[in-house]
């Protein structure tokens, strides 16, 4: 653990800076708080908490696992300076590819799989991801040939009993391939972007996103619930060998929940009105009256919202938007 944190800190000197920077310029010619470079900053930060996940659990993290999601994750909606819509990914890729040109900069190994992960990322069917991680039967041969590496990886994720031949060359191949498939760059990637969109920042991501996509206000709870489950169910099912990491996942995932069936239930039973300023319906007017459609910054809006109303519902929702904010805006970025 202590070496993968100092190899994490020598990654973020070479890359963070540089691709931070980067990130923001671009993001200084559009409007979008909910993707810009403080969002990439976020999901580099789950990123490298799943890392560290994954190596509690036996899953070997190399120099060159770290530099490829850290660019694959600045790179991945750097298109939506351009469109909001799914082409942001292509987009993104070609803005990867001019950066290392212009800049000289030597391609990381593996370099194909960052420009394809970034392509790729926005696919909420997980099309693309579920081929990849999906177990392939091998041939004998081709299993004979790989037992000596998935044995390595069974023998530091098991205790010796369980390793001492009852577990069939197969089975050992496949733990193997699920290791590798879990810290492949389109694995991390998009799974530190989807859990991004969960907690308090995450009612806000979504909420400008899809309205900017013109989802209207009484389609967007709906559409929200189903991308968020899914989102979930991926996550779910690429990790849920990480029982305390999923845990507070889940809880984030369930204030985004919570918040969007409140809203579900107040748009059912009342009709809408840009003027209310409690529950649900008043925390979004707020977010869009004063970030979407304003000027306030993520960093500021919780202060000027508890201002603006005294409701329970909006004290308590603002209080976790600006925790969360705290957390993840260190304050050197």
């Amino acid at each position: 653990m202590h070496n993968l944190k100092l190899l994490i800190k020598d990654i973020e000197k070479e890359w963070l800076d540089a691709l931070f920077n980067h990130c923001r310029k671009q993001f200084g010619k559009a409007k979008l708080a909910s993707h810009d470079h403080l969002h990439h900053l976020r999901t580099w930060l789950i990123a490298k908490e799943l890392f560290l996940e994954l190596e509690k659990n036996n899953v070997k993290i190399t120099k060159n696992d770290l530099e490829r999601v850290i660019i694959a994750i600045f790179f991945h909606d750097i298109g939506m300076v351009k469109t909001i819509e799914k082409v942001h990914g292509t987009i993104g890729k070609k803005m990867c590819k001019d950066f290392f040109n212009k800049n000289n900069l030597k391609k990381v190994d593996g370099f194909e799989e960052v420009l394809e992960a970034i392509q790729r990322h926005d696919d909420k069917e997980y099309k693309l991801l579920r081929a990849k991680s999906r177990s392939i039967p091998l041939a004998p041969l081709e299993i004979s040939f790989l037992t000596g590496q998935a044995e390595k990886f069974v023998s530091r994720s098991h205790p010796p009993d369980v390793t001492s031949g009852s577990i069939p060359a197969q089975n050992k191949f496949v733990m193997c391939q699920k290791a590798i498939s879990q810290k492949s760059v389109l694995s991390v990637l998009c799974v530190s972007d989807d859990l991004e969109a969960f907690g308090a920042i995450g009612v806000f991501r979504y909420a400008e996103i899809y309205l900017l996509r013109n989802i209207s206000i009484k389609e967007l709870a709906r559409k929200v619930l189903e991308n968020l489950e899914s989102r979930y169910k991926n996550f779910h099912s690429l990790y849920s060998n990480l029982e305390a990491f999923v845990k507070k996942q889940k809880e984030r995932y369930n204030f985004t929940r919570g918040f969007y069936r409140d809203l579900e239930k107040e748009l059912n039973n009342a009709k809408y009105s840009k003027t209310i300023l409690f529950g649900a319906m008043g925390v979004l007017n707020i977010l869009v009256a004063d970030i979407i459609e304003g000027k306030t910054s993520i960093s500021d809006i919780s202060e000027k919202a508890l201002k603006k109303s005294d409701g329970c519902y909006i004290i308590r929702f603002f209080k976790q938007f600006k925790k969360e904010v705290e957390k993840a805006h260190p304050s050197d970025f």
